[in-house]
C-alpha cells in the first residue's frame, strides 16, 4: 500500500512478538525519505468440523447409518483475535469417494460459498474444503471410513468341551 497519513495501532493489532508468533508484528521504516510500513498477519488455520457427529481422530468419521445426514461446518482456529472474528471465505467443496464406491452420497456441498453444509454418506471417501482465511489461501480435509467392528463376549467363562475316545476298545470321556 502506498499514501500519505497516519497509522495508528489499534486494540486489535498484536504489539508483543508473542502475540505473532514470536515474529515482529508490525515494523517501520525510514527509506529514501518515506516511511515503510508493515504489518505481520497472525497465521490461522482453516477447520473443517462435523458438529453432532464425533472425530476420532481429528479429521475423521465413522461412516454414518444410511440415510443419515451429517453437517459439516468450516471455521478458522482462532476464530476471533483480540475480539474480531478471523475473516474466512469458503472457495469449494469437493467429495472424493473411495475407488469402487456406489457413488450415492448426497454431496450438499459442492459449488457452495457457505461455511455450513449438508452430506448424506453411503460410502466412504474424502470432504476436501478450500478457503481463504485470514488472507491465505487453505485446504482442509474429513475422511469418512467404514464403521469398526467390535466384538464382546457375552459370558465371562465358558464351559469346557468334552471330547469321548476309545482306549483298548473301552470308551472313556476326556476333558
Amino acid at each position: 500500500m502506498q499514501g500519505a497519513g497516519t497509522i495508528r495501532r489499534g486494540p486489535a493489532v498484536g504489539q508483543w512478538p508473542y502475540e505473532c508468533d514470536n515474529t515482529p508484528c508490525w515494523t517501520y521504516s525510514l527509506y529514501d525519505g518515506a516511511q515503510i510500513f508493515s504489518l505481520q498477519a497472525i497465521s490461522t488455520a482453516i477447520n473443517l468440523l462435523t458438529p453432532g457427529t464425533a472425530q476420532s481422530p481429528p479429521g475423521v468419521i465413522a461412516l454414518p447409518s444410511p440415510g443419515t445426514g451429517t453437517t459439516l461446518q468450516v471455521s478458522s482456529i482462532p476464530t476471533t483475535i483480540k475480539g474480531i472474528q478471523v475473516p474466512l471465505r469458503v472457495i469449494s467443496w469437493s467429495w472424493q469417494p473411495r475407488p469402487g464406491g456406489d457413488s450415492k452420497t448426497t454431496d450438499g456441498c459442492t459449488g457452495k460459498t457457505t461455511v455450513l453444509c449438508n452430506m448424506t454418506f453411503t460410502e466412504t471417501g474424502t470432504v476436501i474444503v478450500t478457503g481463504i482465511v485470514n488472507g491465505a489461501e487453505q485446504v482442509d480435509t474429513l475422511i469418512v471410513r467404514a464403521s469398526e467392528v467390535q466384538i464382546s463376549a457375552q459370558k465371562a467363562s465358558m464351559r469346557p468341551s468334552i471330547r469321548y475316545t476309545q482306549l483298548n476298545g473301552t470308551p472313556i470321556s476326556r476333558l
